[in-house]
């Protein structure tokens, strides 16, 4: 919503830096979102590492993308934040037609 707000008023040719803080754009970090499972959930021919982005099925069968935030022996810690989230953002913006 926050890029939303910055487009109204605009005409075409008009250009504006646009600073998005976190609430306005993805939210905050949900730790919620954030989960411990056990290495041995995850399948052998996966090479993991940190940053590897991967896709896990919920109990009610949808799919959604995790990244893997942190890893050792015994576990694998998934994060189903938006890779966005808690992100303050700056858009470069130029209003170039208006359907």
């Amino acid at each position: 919503p926050g890029l939303d707000q910055a487009i109204p008023g605009m005409a075409v040719g008009d250009s504006k830096t646009v600073e998005v803080p976190a609430e306005s754009a993805y939210g905050a970090v949900n730790p919620a979102a954030i989960q411990k499972v056990p290495r041995s959930q995850v399948p052998t021919e996966i090479n993991l590492e940190v940053g590897l982005q991967l896709q896990v099925q919920a109990p009610d069968g949808r799919v959604m993308p995790v990244i893997v935030s942190a890893m050792d022996e015994e576990n694998v810690t998934l994060d189903m934040n938006h890779p966005l989230a808690g992100k303050d953002l700056t858009f470069a913006i130029e209003l170039v037609a208006v359907d």
